[in-house]
């Protein structure tokens, strides 16, 4: 599943750079599309490195296609709050979304009470506060839309666990 995507990011900027965003016919096209388009090579590298990491980091726990409903779902409801008159490019929302669903399950697991975990995860999260804060300073950058990515990917997944904890359940009663 992976593969996939990097072969989608590669493919959208190859072929339309950043004008599919901008082409769709409807507001939910392009708050989707957006989350396949970069503005250069750069960017493009950097996310996909990320998302791949993340992923890679997140298989571990979750099934894959749970991991791209949530995060494309998070992602794309995050892009309706921060509409701006230029769209926000990239799949840095559908990542910090990830890295939400990463800190739930962290949660949930107890890791944040082990004192070996806490010391790797505070410089983790050192690193998403280091890389929230440059974004903050960029003017192309979109912060709100990362943090709001962060938080409703979290929630998402958090919903999703409560929703199937109760249905197991009540099956098995």
């Amino acid at each position: 599943m992976k593969p996939i995507f990097i072969l989608i990011f590669i493919l959208v900027f190859i072929f339309f750079e950043n004008e599919l965003g901008y082409t769709g016919i409807f507001p939910l096209w392009k708050h989707l599309a957006f989350h396949f388009q970069h503005s250069n090579f750069l960017h493009l590298l950097i996310n996909s490195v990320c998302f791949c990491f993340v992923f890679k980091s997140l298989r571990v726990f979750v099934r894959s296609r749970t991991i791209i409903l949530v995060s494309l779902t998070a992602a794309t409801a995050a892009s309706f709050f921060c509409c701006y008159d230029i769209p926000v490019v990239g799949a840095s929302a559908m990542i910090y979304a990830m890295i939400g669903m990463l800190i739930i399950i962290f949660w949930r697991k107890g890791y944040f009470r082990q004192k070996a975990f806490f010391k790797n995860f505070a410089l983790w999260l050192c690193c998403i506060t280091l890389s929230l804060t440059i974004s903050f300073f960029k003017t192309n950058s979109a912060t709100m839309l990362h943090l709001i990515s962060l938080f409703s990917g979290g929630i998402i997944y958090f919903l999703l666990c409560l929703l199937f904890t109760k249905k197991k359940n009540r099956i098995s009663q």
